[in-house]
């Protein structure tokens, strides 16, 4: 169907926009935008077509180029605005910064409009025009060069305010062509899969430009740098999964990518290879000289394409990321079969390549132990034909040089050479380093004994490194003495023999394991050099440490899944027994050594061996002894030490949570959602808390008075500590709660304060803070005073932001808790050990704890992950509770866990809320049309799993009598009745009634109830919706801030009291009153309520404040909320209260 108008009809996007005369001016002003933006073809394609062309070419942006000068330039957009980031306060901010580099441009007028075109799409449009100073030919130039750039970045900037963050912090990248495709590559790879990619490739893009050399860029397509970009940002998510699941273990991602590279008279075919690394710790390095070398066991004669490397790794981020290109130095390309044997085989070698590094030491050299070596060695020269005796000893190493102390006393004879002149013949690159010469004593009172004190330095050439860029010291020696060797001919070494003893002994070994050796290196040297005791290393029979290292091998490949999981293996034959055990926790081998040093027996005929193996431990034992009964009496002590260590793991109280999103801080004062308030109960300790018959029971008050009129309480504290050891005293409760109540201390949650006297009034600047009534009598002793009784008051003080602060910490680290578990203090059961990377915590016992008798659990670790990731270490008994309060449920969770406790708890109730301050629900008759049109049955039924629906906003247990098991029915006349009223009142028609905009929760359950609520309400009043999906780090602040029509979201009662909910909609200044409703007959009621002391009159008062609720309906109740979380049947005493807070105090871990 063609188009019958010359240009789309447009409806401005505002209030009573139809029929309006005084806006037709800015209607025309939209016309006139798309005239300049719209190619003449456009108007000829179908609604259709037109649809299909906005979504390939949008952002559009047209100019004409200037001819004069200085002079104001027109630009003309047309986009579709995202539903998170205003384009109005966008594009002016784009213009200014990033049009013109290294300058702010000038904005000499500016006009928008905010549309739609009914005809082609129900989307929103946005048109600008805005005249900008041109100032010279060469400003011009830079602008028209630029504006096509711009236009991508605007494009990209309204998808997202991660993205806007971004492009407004790098204002000094640079401009170029390749830039902008390859933002536009990332911008349809996120839209085409949103499901594997999001806004955060945005910024591996932005660290990659700002890193990369632009000669990188320079000579490489923009696909091929789109595809590294992508691979890193695929890496990083593969690494922090694999890390959640097992954090012990050294994970490695890479990727091969054939490319060419661009230059003016040619193209050259290379092999990119990226890379991402875990490491271990901040001495570990890993860079381009790692990954060739690792490269060059497969291809010997490959290389590094010059200008190729890149690498990042973020601040105290241990994933690394590297990129380079490698060739064959002969020019030709590198072969299918060496890149299929390195996809198989190079992982591994480049495990073994990352390299330990070690602070240097302060040594003085020991000067007495010097002179003592010299005579020892001076005493061994009895005849003049006697061999020089030397001693060699490792003093340091440097960054490419090695240090060796060489004691050297010789008898001096005729044609003796000085040693200076002696090492100057070698032809080895070496340095020698004179000390000090001296005579010693003589032979027959004729030839005298000469002793020098020399360092000999050598490089660290790639004979004497292993694979992981260690020095090999046995080799690095045997290089020095042959150097001495071929200086001073035939020389004695000391404690040489031990020496070469070992190395013929490791040598036989390795040979006789072959290429296996040779992809085990570093591993076999490890078992070899680890041989205990000493002499072992000399002396062990090679057929021995073949069936011992074959063990090893056999064990490596075990996988090891719990924390108490063990391999072992026994071999006897007739005069040895061979033990190896694998182990994630090397504590067996104290357990082992337990028992085998109460048998002297035993330990004097064992060598043993142990190797840290990816995040394992591999212990192997060889036992000597001919008799059958010893040996049998061997494998029963190996067997029972082991069966000790199982016992102690698993009577190890470890208890493992997975968060959906860290808490955005580890002080109490910041958050108040159910996620991080479940965190800092842990680490912190109020006055009260909820126990598990569901009272509130004292913490760390020890007794709290009451006055009779009820609005005086009295708490008396018990002796308690921080975990610093310094006391709590009362005034950190003062001193917490006043900076809560500061006027600017911003949280939503401040109302659960005002219950105190003037805490409000202080909130808003009206008083001062001394005023609040709270105070700290004295360092046991802290008084409250309210504005009314509030029977609910000591059940808010459970509640974690109700924590005290330490003061005195404060004053002299304002930054404590981002500091770091140095600085960090608490007072509740746990305490912050460490921050875990890639992110998490790591709790402990804590032991200044005032109640720490009741706590059983030795440590608590808290991961982030998603929810896919979570449910998979759920499944492998890598967590012990999975669901609410950590992350959303989702229905797979209880998917193949039988046996395991599902915990429902029924306190939250889904809103549909209205913002009753912006049109058109400032409107009683409006709101309630639009409760009455919607059938609650069949909008809960759009679920596999139906809730059951709501009559009244408060949560089920707390619903009045007048409304229970009432579920209201649609009355679509009364609803029509009401909507028309409505419109007259307004002076709309259905015509005329605009777009409505549902915001809800980005979640597959929230989508589908608020496209149902649309489709209700379109069908019974005609009037168009626009549903917009946000996550809740974005919905909940758009939501307290104001800026929507309708909201769908999901309210919880922290308490067990319906006040709780009834207080929300008190005072429209409120934050947390998302619905921005007031009534003074409300606060009437629930002011008489609050100074009720007659529990049965208080009530009635509540439920005649929930009546008049459900008729003015700032928010329309949609359906009850299972709260819902899955718990390992392992776990005991974790209980959850009325209001689903859980607690971890007094949790174990019962043994299955």
């Amino acid at each position: 169907m063609k188009k019958e108008f010359a240009s789309p009809t447009l409806e401005l996007h505002l209030p009573f926009a139809e029929g309006a005369t005084a806006l037709s001016g800015h209607l025309e002003k939209g016309k006139e935008i798309l005239q300049e933006t719209l190619p003449k073809e456009f108007f000829d394609l179908s609604f259709e077509e037109s649809n299909q062309w906005f979504s390939s070419n949008l952002p559009i942006v047209k100019w004409e180029e200037p001819k004069d000068f200085p002079t104001s330039l027109s630009l003309y957009f047309l986009c579709s605005p995202s539903q998170e980031v205003k384009a109005d306060k966008v594009l002016p901010e784009l213009i200014r910064k990033w049009l013109i580099p290294e300058k702010e441009v000038q904005i000499l007028g500016l006009e928008n409009v905010y549309f739609h075109m009914r005809e082609i799409s129900d989307r929103l449009f946005f048109a600008s025009e805005v005249k900008i100073l041109v100032e010279n030919a060469t400003e011009s130039r830079t602008i028209v060069s630029n504006l096509p750039l711009l236009s991508t970045e605007f494009g990209l900037s309204l998808s997202s305010s991660l993205y806007l963050e971004r492009v407004l912090d790098t204002k000094a990248l640079s401009f170029d062509q390749k830039s902008a495709l390859i933002q536009n590559y990332l911008r349809k790879l996120i839209f085409r899969m949103p499901k594997y990619f999001d806004i955060e490739i945005f910024r591996e893009m932005s660290t990659f430009f700002a890193l990369a050399k632009p000669e990188f860029r320079k000579f490489r397509n923009p696909k091929h740098v789109t595809k590294l970009i992508i691979s890193h940002y695929l890496m990083r998510k593969k690494l922090l999964h694999e890390y959640s699941i097992a954090p012990e273990k050294r994970h490695l991602e890479f990727r091969f990518s054939r490319t060419k590279l661009h230059f003016p008279f040619g193209e050259k075919p290379v092999l990119g290879l990226s890379i991402a690394v875990g490491l271990t710790d901040s001495y570990e390095l890993f860079d381009e000289r790692h990954v060739i070398g690792a490269v060059q066991e497969f291809v010997p004669d490959a290389q590094v394409v010059k200008g190729s490397y890149y690498y990042y790794s973020a601040n105290q981020d241990l994933i690394k990321y590297l990129y380079l290109e490698i060739e064959k130095k002969d020019g030709s390309l590198i072969t299918p079969r060496e890149v299929e044997m390195m996809r198989s085989e190079l992982e591994e070698e480049l495990k073994k390549r990352v390299e330990k590094l070690i602070p240097s030491v302060f040594m003085i050299r020991n000067e007495e132990e010097v002179m003592r070596n010299v005579l020892l060695l001076s005493q061994e020269l009895k005849q003049t034909a006697d061999l020089p005796q030397v001693m060699v000893n490792f003093d340091k190493q440097e960054a490419d040089q090695l240090y060796f102390t060489v004691l050297l006393v010789r008898v001096l004879n005729k044609g003796s050479l000085p040693l200076e002149k002696a090492f100057q013949s070698i032809d080895q690159p070496f340095i020698f380093i004179p000390d000090r010469v001296q005579n010693v004593g003589y032979i027959r009172k004729k030839s005298a004994k000469e002793a020098n004190v020399f360092q000999l330095s050598i490089p660290k050439e790639r004979s004497i490194l292993r694979a992981n860029s260690s020095v090999n010291f046995y080799l690095a020696r045997e290089k020095i003495i042959a150097i001495l060797t071929e200086a001073l001919g035939e020389i004695r070494d000391y404690n040489g023999g031990m020496i070469v003893k070992q190395g013929e002994l490791f040598s036989q070994l390795k040979d006789a394991f072959g290429r296996v050796a040779t992809r085990n290196q570093e591993l076999l040297e490890n078992f070899f050099f680890g041989l205990n005791p000493i002499e072992a290393q000399a002396t062990t029979r090679l057929k021995s440490l073949e069936t011992l290292f074959s063990l090893l091998l056999e064990a490596k490949e075990k996988v090891l899944v719990k924390r108490e999981s063990y391999f072992k293996k026994i071999v006897k034959t007739k005069d040895f027994v061979y033990v190896i055990i694998r182990s994630k926790d090397r504590s067996i081998e104290t357990v082992l050594n337990e028992g085998i040093n109460k048998i002297e027996s035993f330990s004097n005929t064992l060598v043993h061996t142990q190797v840290n193996h990816q995040g394992t431990f591999l212990l192997g034992l060889i036992y000597e002894s001919s008799s059958s009964e010893s040996q049998n009496k061997f494998q029963a002590l190996v067997e029972k030490a082991i069966e000790k260590w199982v016992k102690k793991m698993v009577s190890q109280q470890v208890l493992r949570l997975s968060f959906f999103d860290l808490p955005p801080s580890l002080d109490p004062r910041i958050g108040g959602d159910e996620m991080s308030s479940t965190l800092m109960k842990m680490l912190f300790e109020g006055l009260m808390r909820s126990s598990k018959e569901g009272k509130i029971a004292p913490a760390i008050a020890e007794k709290v008075d009451i006055s009779k009129e009820q609005t005086r309480y009295t708490f008396t504290l018990k002796k308690s500590y921080w975990s610093d050891g310094t006391p709590l005293v009362a005034y950190d409760f003062e001193y917490a709660w006043k900076k809560i109540l500061s006027p600017s201390f911003y949280t939503p949650f401040v109302y659960f304060f005002y219950p105190i006297k003037h805490a409000k009034a202080a909130k808003e600047g009206r008083i001062e803070l001394d005023q609040v009534g709270v105070k700290a009598l004295d360092d046991q002793t802290l008084i409250v005073e309210l504005e009314t009784p509030t029977p609910e008051f000591l059940e808010l003080t459970a509640h974690a932001l109700y924590s005290p602060v330490h003061h005195k910490l404060e004053a002299l680290h304002p930054n404590w808790a981002q500091s770091g578990e140095e600085v960090y203090v608490c007072n509740g059961p746990f305490k912050l050990k460490r921050h875990l990377i890639p992110g998490g915590y790591e709790l402990a016992k804590n032991p200044t704890y005032w109640d720490q008798e009741k706590v059983k659990l030795d440590k608590v670790f808290v991961s982030k992950n998603n929810s896919e990731t979570a449910f998979e270490m759920y499944q492998n008994d890598e967590l012990e509770w999975i669901g609410l309060p950590f992350r959303p449920w989702e229905n797979y969770f209880d998917q193949n866990t039988s046996g395991d406790s599902i915990i429902v708890n029924s306190m939250g109730t889904q809103w549909c809320v209205f913002n009753t301050q912006r049109f058109p629900f400032d409107t009683l008759k409006m709101r309630q049309a639009f409760t009455h049109a919607i059938d609650r049955k069949a909008l809960v039924n759009v679920l596999a799993d139906p809730p059951i629906p709501a009559v009244t906003p408060l949560s089920f247990a707390h619903v009045g009598p007048s409304f229970n098991e009432k579920v209201p029915k649609r009355d679509r006349e009364l609803a029509c009745r009401l909507f028309e009223d409505a419109l007259r009142e307004l002076g709309l028609t259905r015509k005329s009634f605009p777009v409505i905009t549902l915001c809800c929760p980005a979640s597959s359950a929230r989508e589908m109830i608020a496209e149902e609520l649309a489709r209700q309400w379109e069908e019974v009043f005609g009037i168009r919706f626009r549903v917009e999906k946000y996550d809740f780090s974005h919905l909940f602040p758009k939501i307290t801030n104001g800026e929507f029509q309708l909201a769908t979201i999901i309210w919880k009662s922290w308490i067990n009291n319906p006040v709780y909910t009834l207080n929300v909609f008190q005072y429209r200044t409120d934050r947390i009153n998302f619905s921005k409703w007031e009534h003074p007959e409300y606060q009437k009621l629930l002011g008489a309520a609050k100074r009720e002391t007659n529990r049965e009159k208080q009530f009635t008062l509540f439920w005649e404040a929930e009546k008049l609720l459900v008729e003015e309906c700032p928010v329309l109740p949609l359906n009850y909320e299972d709260f819902k979380s899955l718990k390992k049947k392992s776990l005991k005493d974790a209980f959850c209260s009325d209001a689903f807070n859980v607690d971890f105090k007094e949790a174990y871990i019962a043994p299955e």
